[in-house]
């Protein structure tokens, strides 16, 4: 769970050269542009059906359409979408980037019963349980530092220390973390999972 994280990464911009011994994980400095979820609170879903495209869910919260999300199973990979549909306490999300699948042809697309059905991503029915992060629309922010574990992020975003937020650069998942430190517009962040740095740099670029 993101609030088992245990210490700061980043102090103030004052310390930076000071502590620079005591630094867990080397940094690399960067500047990638990024996108910053706040997320305010956390909701229980049920998923029962699921396809390369999207799932259909059931929570005890009120969704809107068009509706940004983030769908987790281990609050350590983060699948980002769109409310489509509500129903009471049900609800239709398209996914923004695709489900990877393996395997391709014909089986991959229900073509339905009916000749006015229009062909579609094949759906597995499930019914297992998931969490949703939900939160306000997302802030621009430029990456400044990388390492392992953390991030210094530069953004005008209504960010305080304790914040849970995803972090998004280019079509990657998003980046689970903690905010540990804000000072004007810097803002320091812990991430819930290492960072592979060498391959969010290139992947990025």
């Amino acid at each position: 769970m993101l609030s088992g994280l245990k210490k700061t990464l980043f102090r103030s911009r004052g310390d930076e050269d000071s502590s620079a011994d005591n630094r867990r994980h080397p940094r690399r400095t960067v500047f990638l542009d990024a996108a910053i979820y706040a997320i305010d609170f956390f909701s229980d879903v049920v998923i029962h059906n699921v396809s390369a495209e999207g799932f259909m869910g059931e929570a005890d919260v009120e969704l809107t359409i068009g509706e940004k999300l983030h769908l987790t199973l281990d609050d350590k990979a983060f699948q980002t979408g769109t409310v489509r549909w509500t129903e009471g306490k049900t609800f239709g999300v398209s996914f923004d980037t695709p489900l990877a699948r393996t395997g391709a042809g014909d089986d991959a697309l229900d073509y339905g019963s009916m000749p006015e059905h229009k062909p579609r991503a094949r759906r597995a029915t499930l019914n297992i349980p998931a969490r949703l992060n939900l939160g306000r629309p997302p802030e621009p922010a430029k990456v400044k530092n990388v390492s392992q574990s953390g991030m210094l992020l530069e953004a005008s975003a209504n960010l305080g220390a304790g914040q849970h937020v995803l972090v998004k650069l280019g079509d990657r998942s998003p980046v689970a973390a903690v905010v540990k430190w804000r000072k004007d517009d810097h803002i320091g962040i812990e991430t819930a999972e290492p960072v592979g740095i060498l391959s969010l740099v290139y992947s990025s670029n």
